[in-house]
């Protein structure tokens, strides 16, 4: 649970899940080495 409340149950893509992410402008306020990694673990290397 976050704190706009329990994650919703909804396909990918749908108004709802869009509604439950993060907004963009929550990222940049994050710790730059916290935000980095984030960032990182989203990344693979195709490789």
């Amino acid at each position: 649970m976050n704190e706009r409340g329990p994650a919703l149950d909804a396909p990918p893509g749908t108004r709802a899940q869009v509604l439950a992410m993060p907004h963009p402008s929550a990222v940049p306020r994050l710790d730059p080495d916290i935000r980095d990694e984030a960032f990182a673990s989203l990344v693979t290397d195709p490789g």
